[in-house]
């Protein structure tokens, strides 16, 4: 394990002696803190994720605030101002500006610890067609940890995998979603059905997750389904033991308001249990010394006009309201829309009985697996992001600046928010984001968070787009011939997308493949891997070097896939969390073509010197060209003397973002090859007769496309 920042956050390095030079800290890749070339003096700042512009002069702070800074920001270049962050690290004192999204974590597998389809299938056992009970299949490729589901094979026919939320890895990729995206967290869903034994494997995850990226979260009480007979002793008992022995309301990054701890309960509805139990309830977490809350009651959306006996006052008493609207539409024309009219005679309600309202806001919704429905039955549909973002709209209209998602990982009942694939196994019927980017409704979660919180105007209609996808030509001359050989021109140019921010990690795909003189495999129960250099994060790689105790001597490279040459003009190194001595200090950069049996020497540094942990520092190339494979040849470490291995966080191979063509010949042979600006020549030889389908795929960042086209060789 390594130590991680104590909060989230992006820097920018700006001496004031080397005008427009930076260096960006990334904790997370999804959000960055750029700076353009000076300009009269002035330096232009600007990020891409939600968070505080911060300043200090000097790294180790006092860092302050910068009031309203528009994005992007121009500061003047002075002997002061050198260093700027953008601090992620969410306010967890107020339910204020607050979008936080519900979160279930309550699927499980058979290979997580357990033996049991939990939430995925009715049968504890068995996971197939008939047993299914969650609506949207998740998009899988960004999960260290998969489990298989037998059966089931994706469109291309490979095997279909799911997560558990047993995983902390799980947890951690969600989490990981919430900061990069600007979400600012969740109520973690308790049910009290199954608290007897005080479960509390995915809470102690989250709460990991909520600090590491400085996330809010809270709990709920979810009271369906328990015997009303031992409903209040068996929440209350939970609740003071989880105040009591994992001091949960102490944690930093649990929200609070007023002074006091969130907490939901959700399940008012007049017709399961008495007001008498209510008010009992309500009681208990609004005055109990030790263990009391600011208390949000989760409930029936008609509450405001209940006439079952007690419960006008019952719905009167909380501190927060949330009414329950999911599934409740309203039609207009041939789309179904959420409801939302009511808000605003529910607002001045809750005002006058002295509450908050926090409303619910879901993305669409569909359980025809769960209830074994016919496919499409229950489906409201989500119109694009369109019946989301009208919500965000409505509560804007009433000087709303809190909601709640529902909900961030819910499949089960089609309302996720979270990366769902588009391609799911072919053996069921899911729903899927309709070809929309698998991100779509986090990014939409995100501009309404800005639209509800003031950092944005409210608007009708939804204000950023998804990613188009690149526009792909393609064409070949010949395309048929009598027979073999025939050699084919091919000409193709993408166009679209839009450019990363400079300077672009050539890296950044995680496509390429990372190897390393050695690396830490477990011992101790760290895993410093190689891979962890490009990854992105903190994380580091060491390497103890024993066969150079002189000097700890080692190497680390990154090969492109594919063939594909690359050129690198300058590159970063970040120190890791601790150990200076270990941090390299002579070095030289290498490149390659030829599988490494030769070298160019593209960078030679000598005697360098990382004078704070998690320091970025950057080099330039003097004389870039292509390579396959850049090796970072590491001759000494700072303190060979005393280090025991050579180690670093990040390394960063930086360059101009260039149109990746990712050519597949259709006999078997690929290429890789880059270019920006103008059309991609290509050319191939087939040696046998036969229809061949030429599949070329563009890559520009996030974005994408494709196009086709057929080679006919012999009769």
């Amino acid at each position: 394990m390594y130590p991680l920042p104590e909060k989230p956050m992006k820097l920018l390095l700006i001496p004031a002696s080397l005008l427009g030079f930076f260096c960006a800290v990334s904790a997370q890749a999804a959000a960055t803190l750029t700076n353009s070339s000076p300009v009269n003096g002035n330096l232009v700042i600007s990020w891409d994720s939600r968070g505080s512009l911060e300043r200090a002069d000097q790294l180790s702070g006092p860092w302050t605030g910068v009031t309203n800074p528009p994005n992007p920001y121009t500061n003047a270049i002075t002997g002061g101002a050198k260093f700027f962050r953008l601090n992620q690290t969410v306010d967890a004192t107020t339910l204020h500006k607050k979008v936080l999204c519900g979160y279930q974590g309550w699927f499980r597998c058979p290979g997580d610890g357990g033996s049991q389809w939990i939430h995925w299938s009715r049968s504890s056992s068995t996971i197939a067609s008939n047993t299914l009970t969650f609506e949207m299949w998740p998009d899988m490729s960004e999960y260290s940890h998969a489990y298989p589901a037998p059966g089931f094979t994706y469109p291309d026919g490979s095997q279909a995998y799911l997560f558990s939320s047993q995983d902390q890895q799980t947890v951690d990729r969600h989490f990981d979603w919430m900061l990069n995206y600007g979400i600012d967290g969740v109520f973690v869903q308790r049910f009290v059905v199954g608290v007897s034994g005080h479960p509390t494997n995915v809470l102690d995850d989250a709460r990991k997750a909520a600090n590491r990226t400085g996330r809010a979260f809270a709990l709920t009480y979810d009271m369906s389904g328990q015997d009303t007979n031992t409903l209040y002793s068996q929440m209350t008992g939970d609740w003071i033991w989880l105040v009591d022995n994992l001091h949960v309301t102490q944690d930093p990054r649990y929200l609070h308001h007023n002074g006091k701890p969130v907490l939901m309960v959700w399940g008012f509805f007049s017709d399961r249990f008495s007001a008498s139990l209510a008010n009992q309830i309500i009681d208990f977490f609004k005055t109990n010394v030790t263990y009391g809350v600011t208390l949000v009651g989760g409930g029936e959306w008609w509450w405001r006009t209940d006439t079952a006996q007690g419960w006008s006052n019952v719905f009167r008493r909380f501190d927060v309201y949330s009414p329950w609207n999911v599934g409740n539409v309203s039609i207009d024309g041939t789309n179904k829309y959420a409801s939302t009219a009511y808000w605003s005679d529910d607002l001045p309600a809750a005002t006058s009985a002295g509450m908050l309202y926090l409303p619910v806001i879901y993305p669409g919704f569909s359980w025809d697996n769960l209830q074994q429905k016919p496919p499409g039955t229950s489906l409201i549909p989500r119109l694009g992001g369109e019946f989301f973002w009208k919500q965000f709209y409505a509560a804007a209209n009433l000087g709303l600046d809190m909601a709640y998602v529902a909900m961030f990982d819910e499949v089960d009942e089609g309302t996720a928010i979270f990366k769902v694939s588009n391609t799911p196994p072919t053996q069921a019927y899911f729903v899927t984001y309709d070809g929309l980017p698998a991100d779509w409704y986090m990014r939409l979660a995100a501009e309404g968070s800005k639209v509800l919180s003031g950092e944005r105007p409210n608007t009708p209609t939804i204000p950023i787009l998804p990613r188009p996808p690149l526009a792909v030509s393609l064409s070949a001359t010949p395309t048929n011939a009598a027979g073999p050989p025939l050699t084919v021109q091919f000409t193709a140019q993408a166009t679209g997308g839009t450019p990363a921010p400079v300077p672009f990690d050539t890296t950044e795909d995680h496509l390429g493949t990372v190897t390393a003189a050695g690396e830490n495999n477990g011992l101790n129960g760290n895993w410093e891997v190689a891979t962890n250099a490009f990854d992105d994060t903190v994380a580091k790689w060491l390497d103890f070097a024993n066969a150079n105790p002189a000097t700890r001597a080692s190497w680390i490279q990154y090969r492109y896939p594919g063939g594909l040459q690359r050129t690198v003009t300058n590159y970063t190194i970040m120190s890791a969390n601790d150990a200076p001595e270990r941090d390299p200090a002579d070095w030289a950069l290498l490149g390659s073509n030829d599988d490494g049996v030769t070298w160019v020497t593209q960078d030679a540094q000598i005697n360098q010197v990382f004078a704070n942990r998690y320091q970025t520092r950057s080099y330039s190339i003097p004389f870039p060209a292509a390579f396959n494979i850049y090796r970072l040849r590491i001759d000494s470490v700072a303190d060979p003397s005393t280090a025991v291995a050579i180690q670093l966080s990040e390394i960063q191979l930086l360059g101009a973002q260039k149109y990746i063509y990712w050519w597949s010949f259709g006999d078997g042979t690929t290429a890789a090859s880059e270019q920006i600006g103008a059309p991609v020549q290509q050319q191939h030889t087939y040696t046998s007769n036969g229809i061949y389908t030429v599949v070329l795929g563009v890559t520009y960042g996030d974005f994408s496309g494709k196009n086709t086209i057929q080679i006919h060789v012999g009769p």
